[in-house]
């Protein structure tokens, strides 16, 4: 494992916009590349993503900390900066994340899936719905919730699939299956650091 994932950084480094996910049993580290050369936002599994019999203790998180990790995403998960440019730094890179498994969750990165993912970016910009819905949250009128369904309805959204395509139930509202539509990608990686398969839909294609 040791070998394959430094190589895996090293690939990771060399691609802008890709995600590399190491899932394990119960945590999981994520790696996500924007437009910086040789540098990858890394976050950790906290509590939001965690079962909520099974949460972070105090000093798991302190542990988190100690490595420079830092509440990101509203507080929802924890991350930091690493650099990825050189074999010794990507060495170093999976000795901390090692101990970190290890350490924080329990269980051995050796034991861990590992899959990248490019170009993750759908470049979808909703700014406009996202401005109406600002609103809407603060000012909760008849006109806004029309225009809100509007914009919902001739606006392009995506929307969470399951490996087979068809759309990826997360909970269940009155007994009937609910389904997450996001409007755009920090609102998936808000959602969830480690994405998801999706697809762009027309909003009347979902609301109609």
């Amino acid at each position: 494992m040791q070998e394959t994932l430094i190589q895996d950084f090293e690939t990771l480094s060399s691609h802008p916009h890709a995600r590399l996910v190491i899932q394990g049993e119960r945590g999981w580290f994520v790696l996500q590349r924007y437009t910086n050369p040789y540098q990858a936002l890394c976050e950790a599994a906290s509590d939001p993503y965690l079962p909520k019999e099974n949460p972070l203790t105090p000093e798991q998180k302190q542990l988190l900390l100690n490595e420079g990790y830092k509440k990101r995403r509203k507080g929802r998960s924890l991350g930091k900066i690493v650099a990825l440019n050189t074999p010794e730094l990507r060495e170093t890179l999976y000795q901390e994340l090692s101990s970190l498994f290890d350490l924080v969750y329990q269980e051995s990165i050796e034991d861990a899936r590992v899959h990248t993912q490019f170009n993750v970016l759908s470049k979808l910009n909703n700014q406009s719905l996202l401005n109406t819905m600002k609103k809407l949250s603060t000012k909760r009128t008849h006109e806004l919730r029309l225009t809100l369904y509007h914009q919902l309805v001739q606006s392009k959204l995506l929307l969470a699939i399951q490996s087979d395509g068809l759309p990826r139930a997360i909970d269940t509202i009155a007994g009937l299956p609910s389904y997450a539509a996001f409007t755009d990608d920090s609102a998936i990686r808000f959602w969830d650091p480690r994405g998801c398969e999706y697809k762009i839909l027309e909003g009347y294609d979902l609301f109609l």
